[in-house]
């Protein structure tokens, strides 16, 4: 089965998997470069199956905030760059998924942003696009 495509007979939170965050490293490897992929992906990783899904995405988020630019506005900077074109054609909206692959991301604005909200809320409005 393709990584990007989740078995719809899978729990919902087996969709931020192991391949799913190979995914989000690679989608921020590209606009920055210097970001550690190993080891962001070795951290997003351990301990992932045996957390359900909000706990997954808050798990992914906490490495994302060890591995990104240690600035807030500069990691939100990355994150907004690793986006890409909107996932229009995407396979993940086959399946009705493409909302949930970037809760991650919009933890880590939650949790990191609120001294920065103009920031915050121009994120929010980018990672929650139809």
């Amino acid at each position: 089965m393709d990584d990007n495509v989740r078995d719809l007979g899978e729990p919902l939170k087996t969709f931020f998997s192991s391949a799913l965050v190979r995914r989000l490293a690679q989608d921020i490897a590209r606009v920055h470069p210097s970001f550690p992929v190993r080891a962001f992906t070795k951290d997003a990783c351990h301990g992932l199956d045996a957390l359900e899904l909000l706990a997954r995405g808050r798990h992914i988020a906490d490495a994302l905030g060890a591995h990104l630019p240690p600035s807030y506005p500069d990691a939100i900077e990355v994150l907004l760059r690793s986006l890409g074109p909107e996932h229009a054609t995407d396979e993940l909206i086959g399946v009705g998924m493409a909302p949930f692959f970037y809760l991650p991301h919009t933890l880590f604005v939650a949790e990191r942003g609120l001294e920065h909200f103009d920031l915050s809320m121009r994120a929010q409005y980018e990672l929650t696009k139809p």
